[in-house]
């Protein structure tokens, strides 16, 4: 029998592989800004930003190479391997 692993690209980088068990009871597996992460409770992209402790008026949310407003951010559903890149604004000098 053939073993089949899968690996996903972004950006040129591997993503780490997710076996069977390895995290345990999981919800789903998503990758936020480039490392693979369990979404939790989440179920959409305000869920997420919010649980992940972003002010939700200094982000920018690219779900799946699609920049979100963030009036829609509740209308978006999460599901396994989405890619999402969460950009923050601070200000400096």
């Amino acid at each position: 029998m053939l073993g089949i692993r899968v690996f996903v690209v972004v950006d040129n980088t591997p993503a780490d592989p997710i076996r069977p068990g390895e995290l345990g009871e999981y919800e789903m597996i998503v990758r936020i800004n480039g490392k693979n992460e369990e979404a939790g409770k989440a179920q959409t992209l305000l869920d997420l930003v919010e649980n992940q402790d972003y002010h939700s008026q200094r982000v920018v949310v690219e779900y799946n190479q699609r920049i979100i407003p963030q009036q829609d951010w509740q209308k978006v559903n999460l599901a396994e391997n989405d890619n999402i890149e969460i950009i923050s604004f601070m200000a400096g000098g």
